[in-house]
Order: structure tokens, then C-alpha cells, then sequence
């Protein structure tokens, strides 16, 4: 059986990862006893349950097994670092499966190592019209992206989606030739996203704000 690139499933309910896994056993033939879970015993999947994993994986199995991690987006950074280590090692019969509701709170080096599957249609949605935008805003020869419908009409809930999509799209650009001019965009769009989330701020002109910032970011030489 070939091994999979490792997933990353992106949804708002349990429901939506049980439906995919419960298929993707299906079509590879995964026998129970050969499905590892693995979620948090607290608020937060830690470093010492990692470990227990990579222990796990240290045993022999008859055949591949699928390690599921639950909840995986409330990882600590020593854990998710402690993780990419074993996804660098390439382990032999192990395809892994992460499960998250914001996978902005991945590190970019286990996202590059992943296929990100989006299992809710909005938040798909909301993924491609954030790489649109962004796109728009580092091309345009004016400001006139300001007046797309990608960004008039959102309320406060939108908003924050369509921040969290730009997030995703600047991290993914961090390590890149634009790195630095991603790096600023990013520390302005956490501090506009915080305003925006604690305060009753005007939400346009918040996200008329940002996005003319990334574009002079982004243009000028």
C-alpha cells in the first residue's frame, strides 16, 4: 500500500472528520486494531502525549496504521515541534490524519508537510477568497480592490473569517522571497484582528485599513 502525504482536516464539527475517516478507512483498508487516536487530556495536547506516540510508533504492526490526532490546532509548540521531527523521519507504516477547526494555529513547517482538506464548504470558501484577495492586493496598480465585493458588505463573524484566511495566506508566504514584507503584514493584520474582535470597531474601514497597508507593503521598492 503506498503512504499518503499526511492530512490536515479543517472543520467546525466532530461530525465532518468522523464522516472523512470513517471513508478514508474504507478505501484503505484500515483494520480497527491498526487506528491509533490520539486527543488531549486537557485543554491541550502536550509534549508528554506526543512522546507516548512517538513510543507507540517505535512498535511493529502488521500493516499500516492510521494515527488520527484530535483537536490537534490546541497543540502546544513544544509538542507540534516535538511532532515535525517524526514527520521529517518519514516513518514507515504510519499515515497520520490531523484534525483542526483553525489550522492558522499550525506551524508553517508541518503545514508544508501536509494536504490541507477543507471539509466545510464556507470555510473552503472563505479559504479561496482570502488567496484571491491577497493576490489582488499585491497586483493592483491602485486601491481600487478596496471596492470588490471580497471585502464590502462583512459583518464583525465574516470579517474575522476573511482575517484568518489572509493569516493563513501571509504564513504561507513567510518563507518565501516576500518574507518580510509578509512577516509586517501579519504583526499588523493580529493587531487589527484583536481590534476588530474586542472592540466595536467600524469593521470596513478596519479592513479597508489593513489591506492598503499590505498594498504599500507589498509594492513599494
Amino acid at each position: 500500500m503506498q503512504y499518503m502525504v499526511p492530512l490536515l482536516l479543517v472543520a467546525n464539527s466532530p461530525d465532518g472528520f468522523e464522516q472523512y475517516i470513517s471513508a478514508l478507512k474504507t478505501e484503505r483498508n484500515i483494520l480497527p486494531h491498526l487506528e491509533y487516536r490520539l486527543k488531549p487530556s486537557k485543554s491541550e495536547l502536550s509534549i508528554d502525549e506526543i512522546k507516548e506516540l512517538k513510543r507507540e510508533l517505535l512498535t511493529s504492526a502488521a500493516g499500516v496504521r492510521l494515527i488520527v490526532l484530535e483537536s490537534f490546532d490546541t497543540a502546544t509548540l513544544e509538542a507540534q515541534n516535538a511532532l515535525l521531527k517524526t514527520l521529517e523521519e518519514k516513518i514507515e507504516k504510519a499515515d497520520f490524519v490531523f484534525c483542526v477547526s483553525n489550522p492558522e494555529r499550525i506551524i508553517p513547517t508541518i503545514r508544508s508537510r501536509t494536504q490541507t482538506v477543507y471539509l466545510d464548504k464556507h470555510a473552503a470558501i472563505e479559504h479561496k477568497e482570502a488567496n484571491e484577495l491577497m493576490d489582488r492586493v499585491i497586483s493592483a496598480k491602485s486601491h481600487d480592490f478596496l471596492a470588490s465585493p471580497l471585502v464590502s458588505g462583512r459583518d464583525k463573524a465574516e470579517a474575522l473569517m476573511l482575517l484568518d484566511g489572509i493569516s493563513m495566506n501571509l504564513r504561507a508566504r513567510l518563507f518565501t522571497d516576500q518574507g518580510a514584507q509578509a512577516a509586517r503584514c501579519l504583526r499588523m493584520l493580529l493587531r487589527v484582528r484583536s481590534k476588530v474582535s474586542d472592540n466595536n470597531l467600524n469593521v470596513q474601514l478596519a479592513l479597508d485599513y489593513l489591506l492598503i497597508f499590505m498594498h504599500k507593503t507589498f509594492t513599494m521598492k
